[in-house]
């Protein structure tokens, strides 16, 4: 009898140390299946690359009669069928890493400090970041206080960043203005030593703020990349962005692409349900 208890109780030792592989399969592919990089089920790919081909068409038609060109860029404008109720937004917006930079390589950048403005001067030249401008906090509230100025100041610059330490005087500061072109500062973290690798970073990435409005939108690509390249990134960014929007792609009503000025060509409308 003690021999037959042994065996069984060794049997049932051995048999709890085996993986359970139906388990951890089940877990994977729940993983895979809800990953945000898939792409997004309201995409549809022709008709976002002919959207994408009109649009170039339509700034090639412009360059012909503009002496003094600048970047232009692709942006993604999302309707959604209702507003959710939820708390009081982070004023940090979502980042999501692309395979192409939204931004050229010569973009003018705007880094916005609290202090020592000439320490981080010195450390951007040494790394040969010319494109980035240095400016204070106090700098830029005392000498961009009105509409118009605010309203300049967007138009000089592709890409704010501010220290994220500082980041709650930004909404005053910016507002409404900058939300409209997709210009709201990113946030950056400068206390830390490689502050520099994480400006490199943001600039490689597509930034998404949750208003509270019905219509939100994000930049995705600059015009200088090829049409192919600004699906990908659009392809890449989207079911992210969507995944951070309350009710996901069920809830959006509509998407469309346009450039920083001028219509937005749909690509996606929901049907009305009943």
């Amino acid at each position: 009898m003690k021999a037959t208890r042994k065996a069984s109780v060794k049997k049932q030792a051995e048999e709890k140390k085996k993986p359970v592989e139906s388990t951890t399969t089940a877990t994977t592919t729940t993983t895979t299946t809800t990953t945000p990089q898939q792409k997004a089920t309201i995409l549809d790919t022709d008709l976002a690359k002919k959207a994408i081909h009109a649009l170039y068409q339509h700034k090639e038609s412009q360059s012909s009669n503009d002496l003094l060109e600048s970047t232009s860029y692709l942006h993604g404008s999302i309707t959604v069928k209702t507003l959710k109720a939820v708390k009081a937004r982070s004023l940090k917006p979502f980042v999501f890493t692309v395979k192409h930079s939204p931004f050229p390589s010569d973009a003018e950048v705007c880094l916005i400090v609290q202090e020592d403005k000439p320490v981080y001067e010195k450390a951007l030249r040494q790394e040969d970041m010319k494109n980035v401008k240095v400016y204070t906090l106090k700098e830029l509230s005392d000498s961009y206080k009105r509409y118009e100025a605010k309203r300049k100041l967007a138009a000089s610059f592709d890409v704010f960043l501010v220290d994220r330490r500082i980041i709650s005087f930004i909404p005053k500061l910016f507002g409404k203005t900058f939300a409209d072109r997709n210009k709201m500062p990113r946030p950056v973290a400068l206390e830390r030593k490689a502050w520099l690798n994480t400006i490199k970073r943001t600039l490689c990435s597509v930034t998404f703020h949750d208003n509270n409005g019905p219509v939100k939108s994000f930049k995705f690509s600059h015009m200088g990349l090829g049409e192919e390249e600004a699906y990908e990134n659009l392809a890449e960014a989207l079911p992210q962005i969507l995944s951070k929007i309350p009710g996901g792609e069920r809830n959006v009503q509509e998407l469309g692409l346009r450039m920083d000025q001028g219509i937005t060509l749909p690509i996606y409308n929901s049907l009305p349900s009943n």
